[in-house]
């Protein structure tokens, strides 16, 4: 009771300080959805056969609920403080400061601060030293960010879709994708000696790893970790180097699992590349505009290797190589996503993956069809049904905007269906609709 009383007249004083300056702003949303599945797997009985129930847009990729929330913000300069109420998440408070040349951000819960467990929601900064030339970023637990990175097709063809999760098809997003991570970065931008956008950098994995850090999205993981049996799973994955201590491995588990990144832009050609020393895995993409046609292709290689150190190997090279061809002309907007993803595997063959996609925005882009769609053909010996696909139309209506995607809608609705076949077996047939609220 005592901790209660003195946040609350820290929280006290501190308003009647911010109110003689700055500016405060009130925000707030709501999300309820229902999904009817008309494929439940429970049984052939009249009343099993299909299902309605609570949802949420993002379930199919495993997150999300039905949840509604105010947001309190207060801005002063380069500082912005926030408390959000959440049904689902509780009381949550953070701030972010942006000084020019160094930034950071930490946020935590309230249930964290009254218990005194060091176990924040975000805790992250970086420098921009020597003009600009160094950027440093040390994160305990990390933003949601991606560096070095161009072209994802690989990712979107072979990973994009929950249908896909788990089935040692995700990969394609680079090694340098981090939400919730822990890490220490130095970026070197070296356009000023160049003459032309050149980044150049690395990563450490792990620096700050401590006890609990066990997960994506549960306090910071290490990304990027040395080979060991993780790697036979998941070899793109989060996955902590350490297990009960506070410490790990300096060389086996972080300058081992060290990430080299290279981002350039020449003539209005992006290029980037990253290599993994962990998971001896190399990622390259590419993407360039032309009037109203976009290109991207994107590779990532998992080579052959071994580890004494681990006692790991891995006895042939697998990967996956993507082409991606946009074009966009007004309301109208289409691409087609081309893949191949190989194993070095005796008998495992190669699957050939295509995710086409087409949408068409209406009344002053208040309205936004899609159609996207995945197929995918496994080209292994043996098989009786190869062919897998997914088909989703959707409809968005924003009633405050123009809905380019989820988080754009502010206001409105969310129309969905979706049908998914794996290998023969049918896995969705479900049609969900999304209410959205915001002010």
């Amino acid at each position: 009771m005592k901790k209660i009383l003195v946040v609350l007249m820290i929280l006290s004083v501190a308003g009647g300080v911010f109110a003689q300056e700055g500016s405060w702003s009130v925000g707030g949303s709501a999300e309820m959805a229902t999904n009817m599945n008309f494929h439940s797997g429970y049984g052939d009985d009249d009343d099993q056969k299909a299902l309605i129930g609570g949802h949420a847009y993002n379930r199919y990729g495993w997150y999300g609920d039905i949840t509604g929330n105010v947001d309190l913000n207060y801005n002063r300069g380069g500082f912005n403080g926030w408390i959000g109420l959440n049904n689902a998440d509780g009381i949550t408070f953070g701030a972010t400061y942006d000084g020019g040349n160094y930034m950071f951000q930490a946020e935590s819960s309230f249930m964290n601060l009254i218990a005194a467990e060091n176990d924040p929601g975000r805790l992250w900064g970086y420098y921009k030293l020597l003009d600009d030339l160094l950027h440093l970023e040390v994160a305990f637990n990390s933003r949601d960010t991606n560096f070095w990175i161009s072209s994802e097709v690989v990712g979107e063809v072979f990973a994009k879709d929950e249908l896909l999760d788990n089935r040692d098809w995700g990969i394609g997003w680079g090694f340098a994708s981090v939400d919730h991570h822990t890490y220490l970065l130095m970026d070197f931008n070296l356009e000023s000696i160049a003459g032309m956008p050149i980044n150049l950098g690395f990563m450490l994995p792990g620096v700050f790893l401590r006890t609990g850090h066990h997960g994506n999205g549960t306090g910071g993981a290490a990304i990027g970790d040395g080979p060991g049996e993780w790697w036979s799973t998941n070899p793109a994955g989060y996955h902590p180097s350490m297990t009960d201590d506070y410490q790990t491995s300096l060389l086996k588990s972080t300058f081992k699992s060290m990430i080299l990144g290279f981002k350039a832009d020449i003539s209005g050609i992006e290029a980037a590349l990253q290599y993994n020393l962990g998971a001896r895995a190399l990622y390259f993409g590419a993407k360039m505009g032309i009037d109203n046609i976009s290109i991207g292709l994107s590779a990532e290689l998992y080579l052959k290797y071994e580890d004494e150190d681990w006692g790991a190997k891995r006895d042939d090279m697998n990967g996956a190589f993507g082409l991606k061809v946009g074009f966009g002309d007004g309301p109208l907007g289409a691409s087609l996503g081309l893949g191949l993803r190989f194993y070095g595997e005796e008998n495992k063959g190669a699957i050939l993956g295509f995710n086409p996609n087409v949408t068409y925005m209406l009344f002053d882009q208040n309205i936004r069809i899609q159609l996207d769609a995945g197929f995918w053909m496994d080209m292994q010996e043996g098989l009786e049904d190869k062919v897998s696909f997914t088909f989703m139309p959707e409809l968005m209506w924003n009633l405050t905007g123009a809905p380019w995607c989820y988080w754009c809608v502010g206001t409105g609705f969310i129309f969905r269906y979706k049908f998914a076949s794996w290998y023969g077996t049918t896995i969705f047939n479900a049609f969900d609709v999304t209410f959205k609220f915001s002010f």
